[in-house]
């Protein structure tokens, strides 16, 4: 049993004087007639004074009028009845003209005898403390109206949906009566006869497309868009539908041509989703792009994506349009013959198929000059999360320092197959996880670390092996074994139209590095970085790198940035500005451990819109408070001689030697 502790007088007196020296409340005693007999430090330098200096003052000396009789009239409340004030809350101004909140506690103080000889006080200031509590009832007031938003959005979008449906069916009969008469079916018709059911005709198809925009939008809403993965050749996609759009323009005098590059660009996509983004920007060029004008559609491949693009010479967007232009239902053009068709959801149901497959999708114009439309897509699709037994095992590896690699194999479009297959998909999935556990064992007979397969999901056609202790040569050599033993069982079952996903990874070493050393569990997904195998393998390895940079603008404006992530081939940063793409800047970088910064020509090869949230703006239900507008741009360095590059690379692995960080990818 503990001792007791015994305090002296004195010893006591230190503790109460400690007490009244450091709390950050305000502490006063008064007498009956409301002089302040003792106050402590905060007290007396909240007033600007000395607690000696306001002994023997009332509140009125101190305070204005109005407040001093207020707080008389609460001491004369606890001191005649002898009730206690407990927790008032007021507003109140400071010494120094601050205004804060303030809670005040009063309680009477007694004799010996137990007569009312004055009080004690006690006053905190709760600033913020009810600043929070407003900002939670005005998050709470605002979370309501998003809620109801939300609700009439949802029942908008039911609305456009049910209502589109309806009118495809009698659409659909016109347009087969009208086919009918156009074809004499029913007889014979004269030239003026024709003309007018030809328009007929070409109106039924311009509502048709209405109504698709509108169930488009409505799936996208609702989130019952799909997507229908295949191996498509970029090249060839572009070049389908060429000719059709090469004679568009020539209807009206516009010159169209297409730049591709000499390689095959063969990436994972939903090709119809693609090819209606493509033919929606070649189809407002044309539209958009006066008698004599020239449109140019190009294909760029870079490091990890792709990036198609349409230039125009056409009547151009004002600045302050082009935030606008990927909203529903926009029309920014000023020719009113043109804004009158479509009902603006072209560009908006772009955006969402774009990024719906990993890409970011922008444009820039100047009014009267012409216009430019980009939009980026993956080299490789983003692979799915690991489950926590798979997590541990790679923090057990990365925090032994083990390098390793991660490769997943993902079949795409796995439910369609599952059910064209019916019984025989799990036979089929079956070999083929048994073929690359086979392969991996027999490639890998000499690592002592167990190299074999950790998950194998056949709900969802995924099949995922660690590799530890192998370089990215020995990695690279497996996987394209496996890919190779798999089309052959593929083969053998005459199955076709199946595309395998399959990509080597890199785990982000600090994604580990806090959970190593206390041995915790996870508590979210492990995020994992992808690299691309064989043709497609990244030349340079990022690195999730912040040092102060300055842009110089072809303009030669200067603009400050920090990176977000570095390699010996580029970096990427936030900015306010969209800047132009393909555009030509200087990069000075600032190095922490270089006596210069070091400058370094660039080009601008992709930017990602970051999304504005949308709320209501006070009062006005119907009003929208953006925020501002961001954007995240990345850049490839062009030029760059030895010298530069060996300063950045020994820059980056002094960063990495310091953090113990892996790359983001390769």
């Amino acid at each position: 049993m503990a001792g007791k502790i015994k305090l002296n007088k004195q010893e006591k007196y230190r503790l109460l004087a400690d007490l009244m020296r450091y709390i950050p409340d305000v502490i006063y005693f008064k007498d009956r007639s409301g002089r302040l007999l003792l106050v402590n430090e905060t007290h007396a330098r909240g007033l600007g004074l000395k607690p000696e200096e306001v002994a023997g003052k009332t509140d009125f000396d101190i305070f204005a009028k109005q407040r001093a009789l207020a707080m008389a009239k609460d001491d004369q409340h606890v001191m005649t009845s002898g009730k206690a004030v407990i927790d008032k809350i007021e507003r109140s101004t400071r010494a120094d003209g601050v205004d804060n909140y303030v809670s005040t506690t009063k309680i009477p103080r007694y004799d010996q005898s137990g007569r009312i000889i004055g009080l004690i006080g006690i006053t905190r200031d709760i600033t913020r403390r009810m600043r929070y509590e407003q900002s939670k009832r005005k998050t709470q007031g605002l979370e309501k109206k998003l809620e109801t938003l939300k609700e009439l959005n949802q029942l908008k979008s039911e609305f456009i949906s049910v209502v589109s449906h309806e009118l495809r069916t009698p659409l659909a009969i016109i347009k087969e009566a009208v086919m009918l008469l156009l074809d004499e079916i029913a007889g014979g018709l004269n030239e003026k006869q024709k003309q007018i059911l030809q328009k007929a005709s070409n109106n039924i198809q311009r509502l048709k497309g209405i109504i698709e925009e509108l169930l488009d939008i409505s799936r996208i809403e609702s989130g019952k868009l799909k997507l229908h993965y295949s191996l498509v050749n970029l090249n060839d996609l572009l070049k389908e539908s060429a000719d059709f759009f090469k004679k568009l323009a020539a209807e009206k005098s516009v010159g169209l041509t297409y730049i591709l590059p000499q390689e095959e660009v063969n990436i994972l996509l939903d090709s119809d989703k693609i090819h209606r983004v493509i033919a929606n920007l070649l189809s407002n060029a044309i539209k958009f792009t006066e008698e004599y004008g020239s449109i140019k559609a190009e294909l760029k491949i870079f490091n990890d994506k792709v990036r198609i693009g349409v230039t125009d010479s056409g009547i151009g967007i004002a600045s302050g349009d082009l935030s606008k232009l990927f909203n529903k239902f926009s029309q920014v053009s000023k020719i009113s013959s043109i804004e009158r068709k479509g009902l603006g959801l072209g560009l908006s149901i772009s955006r969402e198929l774009v990024e719906a497959q990993g890409g970011e999708v922008w444009a820039e114009s100047k009014l009267g000059v012409g216009s430019k439309f980009y939009f980026t897509l993956p080299k490789l699709q983003g692979l799915g999360d690991l489950d926590k037994s798979t997590q541990d095992r790679l923090k057990a590896l990365l925090s032994g320092g083990r390098p390793l690699y991660f490769i997943q194999l993902n079949i795409i479009n796995y439910k369609e197959f599952r059910k064209s297959l019916s019984s025989q998909a799990k036979e089929l999935f079956s070999a083929l996880t048994s073929s690359a556990d086979k392969t991996l064992k027999a490639y890998f007979s000499k690592v002592k670390e167990k190299t074999h397969i950790v998950i194998a999901d056949s709900r969802h056609g995924q099949c995922s092996f660690i590799l530890p202790r192998v370089s990215e040569k020995e990695a690279e050599g497996v996987s394209k074994i496996i890919l190779r033993k798999l089309r052959i069982i593929l083969a053998e079952k005459i199955i076709k139209n199946v595309f395998i996903n399959m990509g080597a990874l890199y785990p982000k070493r600090e994604d580990f590095a806090s959970q190593a050393v206390s041995q915790q569990s996870f508590e979210a997904n492990l995020r994992v970085r992808k690299i691309s195998i064989g043709r497609q393998t990244r030349k340079f390895e990022r690195f999730a790198y912040k040092v102060d940079t300055q842009l110089i603008l072809p303009s030669a404006l200067r603009v400050s940035a920090s990176t977000i992530d570095l390699s010996s081939g580029g970096l990427s940063f936030y900015s306010a500005e969209a800047l132009k793409t393909d555009a030509h800047i200087e990069v000075v970088i600032r190095f922490p451990q270089e006596k210069e910064p070091l400058s370094i020509g660039g080009r601008i090869a992709w930017i990602k819109q970051i999304r504005q949230v949308a709320l209501p703006s006070g009062r006005q239900t119907t009003g929208l408070c953006l925020a501002e507008s961001r954007y995240k741009i990345g850049l490839e360095f062009i030029n760059l001689n030895r010298l530069k590059a060996r300063i950045i690379s020994r820059n980056i692995g002094k960063y990495i030697r310091s953090r113990k960080i892996c790359p983001l990818g390769k």
